[in-house]
């Protein structure tokens, strides 16, 4: 794949404008602020890479900026106590949460990522969440989807465009990884609405002190104990902070009950711009702050007309960028929340705490609480009938509608699976789907427990139908966007919300004991994903796969890069490497 190379620039860490600091969480300064694009001065005089386009433009007219936006990453285990409580982490380049991946609208990214995991060895893959991948499928970082794994002391260059801007995620999508701290945030400038300061993301996840690998084993587990086989996290953080209430350990690692919380700087009358990412395993988060107004502009990539909520409601995957303005006490702190609840989310902990202080507070300034009521709802998206693209795309007619039934049970051996249509995932790491469909093993892919359809080559439109009949389910898909046709408590009946205008998303929540109903354009040749973005979900097999346009796919030259990828995986795995073959009933063989 040729990049362009008429401007290339390497962003170390120190040169981030957005930087977590690594180990437990430490520094009393607030978060960095972020310029309105790379390459920026201060100020707003100047002009912006992607020309005269707004956010009422067409998304699909992306800009050629010719830059390049270089990374270089190790992926290690790193002993951190994010929230006081002292444990073995994925990181890159030792940071929890991983370093910020910044660029501007048509640049493009170039992310080299060397696997150093040990202690014990595995493979790793990285996902870019959100990013289409257009005429670069296997660039989408799947392990078993679209790559083998980057084998351990093995290295390998990821290189996509950014042809989306706003606020977005990646994270390790190889077994449970990015559950054990194999994440961080994504930038993409562009268009925006007017604002005066950038604060950045605003990361929000569940967090377990239980090692990643227990995770997924107590998820497919035969045991009769439901905070077991519905793994419930220990904490939540903000940013990568919180503190922890050690008394609650049951383990003997170290613990300070006395970590960080977050911290925001607010300058009284300034409109501050959040880019809100739920980066968590499971846990829905409702984000707000006490007596301020959010005003809502982007949902996942897209600008839509903003709308004033007192809160923002995100499955995991999801993300938000809202305004709020500075309109409190200048000399007063005041509390940032982020909520799971008790009906949204398993955990032992139900709302996290962040402090916002005006730049006229004391350091010892102590927020008065004042925190917006929560109605209880049915976890799905309350707002969605506020959510209204910017750029108008009338929903057409399917040429395809594909339905599947969403049910939970267990296997022969009592262990616990999900299963859409009655059939469970599993992927073959030594055998990505992308790449035994651009060789026609159509026989392989044939296999039911791949649960993948191939697209009619004349089927742009495709709808899809999820039925779900127990727990809640943020579904994502890969390669693309949807529209949201409908989504609701029960079956779908099918009433259609808006056919003028439909909310598009990456991401959106199918609640428990309901439905949701999307539609796609087959436009993108691949392998695409559409899965729970529940972390133990996926791993035990709640995975759909679209082979899009097979004929494409088939006369795609995948880069020699890839397969030798595979032939380093296969030697690692052929020699008795460790975690080469993994034990959960969803991504395995």
């Amino acid at each position: 794949m040729k990049l362009l190379a008429t401007l290339s620039f390497v962003l170390g860490l120190s040169q981030s404008a957005y930087a977590y600091p690594p180990g437990s969480a430490s520094g009393t300064s607030p978060s960095p602020t972020l310029l309105p694009y790379v390459g920026a001065h201060d100020g707003r005089g100047h002009s912006p890479p992607w020309g005269g386009r707004t956010r009422h433009s067409d998304p699909d007219d992306v800009p050629k900026t010719g830059a390049v936006r270089k990374y270089e990453w190790t992926v290690q285990r790193t002993t951190l106590a994010p929230d006081g409580f002292e444990q073995s982490l994925l990181t890159v380049n030792g940071q929890f949460p991983g370093p910020l991946v910044e660029a501007n609208w048509g640049d493009e990214v170039e992310v080299t990522v060397h696997n150093n995991i040990t202690g014990p060895t595995e493979g790793t893959a990285i996902h870019w969440h959100g990013i289409h991948h257009h005429g670069s499928p296997w660039m989408d970082g799947v392990s078993g989807i679209t790559q083998c794994p980057i084998a351990p002391g093995e290295s390998f260059t990821y290189r996509w465009k950014a042809t989306t801007y706003g606020s977005s995620w990646w994270h390790g999508h190889h077994a449970l990884q990015y559950g054990g701290g194999l994440w961080g945030p994504i930038v993409i400038h562009g268009p925006s609405q007017e604002y005066d300061i950038d604060l950045g993301p605003v990361t929000l996840s569940d967090y377990y002190h239980l090692p990643y690998e227990q995770v997924a084993r107590n998820a497919i587990s035969n045991s009769t104990d439901f905070k077991v086989w519905v793994p419930h996290s220990d904490n939540h953080l903000i940013n990568g902070k919180n503190n922890y209430n050690c008394s609650m350990s049951t383990t003997n690692n170290k613990c300070d009950s006395n970590a960080e919380r977050a911290q925001f700087k607010f300058q009284a009358g300034k409109v501050h711009k959040l880019r809100l990412i739920n980066t968590g395993v499971q846990a829905l988060q409702i984000f707000s702050i006490d007596s301020h107004k959010l005003q809502v502009t982007t949902m996942d990539w897209t600008p839509v007309e903003p709308y004033e909520v007192d809160y923002v409601a995100l499955g995991v995957g999801q993300r938000a960028e809202v305004l709020v303005k500075a309109t409190g006490d200048p000399g007063a702190a005041y509390y940032m929340r982020t909520r799971g609840g008790t009906q949204c989310a398993t955990t032992f902990v139900n709302e996290t705490l962040a402090t916002v202080y005006y730049d006229r507070a004391p350091a010892d300034a102590v927020p008065v609480p004042n925190p917006y009521t929560i109605p209880d709802f049915t976890c799905g998206n309350l707002a969605l009938p506020r959510v209204k693209p910017l750029f108008k795309k009338p929903l057409a007619k399917p040429d395809i509608t594909l339905y599947y039934n969403v049910t939970f049970g267990t296997n022969a051996t009592g262990h616990r699976e999900w299963y859409q249509n009655n059939v469970t995932f599993k992927a073959d790491w030594s055998r990505p789907l992308l790449l035994e469909a651009a060789d026609g093993n159509s026989a392989y892919l044939a296999e039911p427990q791949h649960v993948l359809t191939a697209i009619p080559e004349k089927a742009r439109h495709v709808r899809v139908v999820l039925n779900n009949h127990f727990s809640i389910h943020p579904f994502h898909l890969h390669g693309g966007n949807f529209q949201i046709v409908s989504e609701g408590d029960g079956r779908w009946d099918g009433t259609v919300l808006t056919a003028a205008n439909p909310a598009r998303a990456d991401t959106e929540l199918l609640r428990r004991s309901g439905h949701l109903v999307v539609q796609f354009e087959a436009t993108n040749p691949g392998v695409w994903g559409f899965h729970c973005h529940t972390a133990w979900h996926a791993s035990v097999g709640l995975y759909i796969n679209f082979l899009v346009q097979p004929k494409a796919v088939r006369k795609t030259r995948i880069p020699q890069a890839m397969r030798d990828m595979c032939a380093a995986w296969e030697t690692y795995r052929s020699s008795g490497g460790e975690n080469a073959h993994p034990f959960d009933s969803g991504l395995r063989m």
